[in-house]
């Protein structure tokens, strides 16, 4: 193991020019570029942050029903309102289903609808923080993802995943056998 101390060091360069250097001095200099460098990268980076995925429990066979993402970049909240223009900061969003992808939309507000058996995507009610399905049935159960990927350079991205129940209720109930009045203790 090499022990370091403040002495002086000798750089050479192929024997032709020798150069002294307190080690202190080189490694502040080496600390004070990186630190400078990596700032600056980080105040240009904007990290997303997944903060709800919801949809209702249970849903009921026949409604339409919005699940509901809702993100952060470096502290602007994204979802659970309507959008006002475009969202900034991200490149895409993504809805899976059970492995599936269904729905992206991307940063210039341009959708894809992926088909998938037992989903159907109302597009024109679905954007960056909502996807709305139409007459959700027992097809339509299952684990839902929601995908965030966030803006360059490093294209982070983040995810959430919530399951759909959907229940199936009868219109009416009938019931037979029954009399019409009862008295106490019968």
């Amino acid at each position: 193991m090499k022990a370091y101390s403040t002495e002086m060091v000798s750089i050479s360069s192929g024997g032709h020019m020798e150069a002294r250097m307190d080690v202190w001095v080189l490694m502040a200099a080496m600390l004070l570029l990186l630190a400078t460098g990596a700032a600056g990268q980080l105040q240009q980076e904007e990290v997303v942050v997944m903060e709800e995925l919801t949809a209702p429990h249970p849903a009921r066979a026949g409604d339409d029903v919005q699940l509901t993402c809702r993100w952060s970049i470096s502290g602007r909240l994204h979802g659970g309102g309507p959008s006002h223009g475009r969202d900034q900061g991200f490149t895409q969003v993504k809805w899976w289903k059970d492995g599936h992808q269904l729905f992206k939309i991307d940063h210039k507000g341009e959708k894809i609808d992926y088909r998938h058996p037992g989903v159907d995507i109302i597009t024109k009610d679905s954007d960056s923080r909502v996807v709305t399905l139409r007459a959700v049935s027992r097809l339509s159960e299952g684990q839902y993802i929601c995908e965030v990927m966030g803006a360059g350079p490093t294209f982070r991205s983040t995810n959430a995943t919530v399951n759909l129940t959907v229940a199936e209720v009868p219109d009416a109930v009938l019931m037979t056998g029954a009399q019409r009045v009862y008295r106490t203790g019968q």
